[in-house]
């Protein structure tokens, strides 16, 4: 069982040790900026689906080309920092064999929806849409 340890006697939290504290203390923000992405990423998501809707396409593939190039610049950033080099569930190394990755984007919120929206204009340059 993860989470806050709980004295069930008081029905209230245990205190926490300082380092897990402190990090409780961060968690708002990351709250705001995880609801941020998500609400972005969801936008993305339906404008794709209007854009295929509208154009008769049924089906919206990554090029693996540039799902790569996104891979490759993502690792990239995350090499930069300790993220890249410290063995954590971030770069999959919590799982025996599992290839070394990074999932999130730490190139700024504002990078992101710059690149989605390139992608956008370019009539989502880097992915095959189809009619199946």
């Amino acid at each position: 069982m993860g989470g806050l340890p709980l004295d069930l006697s008081r029905r209230r939290p245990a205190r926490l040790p300082e380092p897990a504290r402190a990090q409780r203390a961060r968690q708002p923000q990351r709250a705001v900026e995880h609801g941020a992405h998500l609400g972005q990423q969801g936008d993305y998501a339906l404008r794709i689906i209007a854009h295929c809707r509208a154009n008769g396409y049924t089906s919206i593939e990554a090029r693996a080309d540039a799902a790569a190039a996104w891979t490759a610049h993502s690792l990239e950033l995350a090499d930069r920092t300790l993220f890249g080099a410290a063995p954590s569930w971030y770069t999959g190394a919590n799982i025996a064999g599992k290839a070394r990755g990074f999932l999130p984007y730490i190139g700024g919120f504002k990078n992101y929806i710059d690149h989605c929206e390139e992608i956008a204009a370019a009539d989502y340059r880097g992915f095959v849409l189809s009619s199946r």
